[in-house]
């Protein structure tokens, strides 16, 4: 079964391809705030590339954030897009459950698993694993001194907080196809629907944020 996995919340725009579990072949495009223009394009080619058709997709895996808010958007909106016409299932993987993932894969850690990415300034938004629980991976933000004094047993992210630390300068596309694999995927138009970004801090429209409203903000 093929599997599509589409990451739109760094810099660059990538997509991949899985078949039985194991990544086939995938592309990036390294070029910030430009995913919208080649991400549509990227899948055709790919699919093209390896012989697959759209008919063929099982279901498509995305990482959801928290990470560039137009990156997110642009990537989830093409998913449902693709998931409601083709009637694929949706693997959607937040963040810290990626880095969860790359920490037991690559160490063999499952319980006091610290993960952390960095948000703004000298803070840090993250999550303690204590067991793989599925439902936990919704994380919060707190100052990197703080997430440096909890007791883990292994820790993972952009930012270093401790001897052992496993140091992730970006997620990858074949990080989040791998992590989807123990995600449950969703399907059918209100579940598929109801996805949403998640953002580091509540997210506000431009308008809003400068206090227009009404006409005014239409006009800008």
């Amino acid at each position: 079964m093929w599997r599509l996995v589409i990451e739109t919340g760094g810099d660059s725009c990538q997509v991949g391809l899985m078949r039985g579990g194991e990544a086939v072949g995938g592309w990036r495009w390294d070029w910030p705030r430009r995913h919208a223009e080649r991400l549509v394009w990227m899948v055709s080619e790919i699919l093209r590339g390896e012989g697959v058709t759209w008919e063929e997709i099982e279901g498509v895996a995305i990482m959801i954030g928290p990470g560039s808010h137009t990156g997110l958007r642009v990537g989830l909106a093409a998913v449902k897009a693709w998931a409601l016409r083709w009637r694929w299932r949706v693997y959607a993987v937040p963040l810290l459950r990626v880095l969860y993932e790359m920490a037991r894969y690559q160490t063999g850690w499952e319980r006091e698993v610290l993960t952390v990415w960095r948000a703004r300034g000298d803070e840090g938004y993250g999550h303690l694993w204590r067991d793989s629980t599925p439902q936990e991976g919704v994380g919060v933000i707190r100052p990197l001194i703080e997430w440096e004094a909890m007791d883990a047993a292994i820790g993972v992210g952009n930012v270093r907080l401790g001897a052992r630390w496993l140091y992730v300068p970006e997620i990858s596309w074949i990080a989040v196809g791998k992590a989807s694999l123990g995600v449950e995927g969703v399907a059918g138009p209100e579940a598929i629907a109801g996805l949403v970004p998640i953002y580091f801090r509540p997210f506000i429209p431009t308008a809003r944020r400068h206090g227009l409203t009404g006409s005014s903000a239409g006009g800008q």
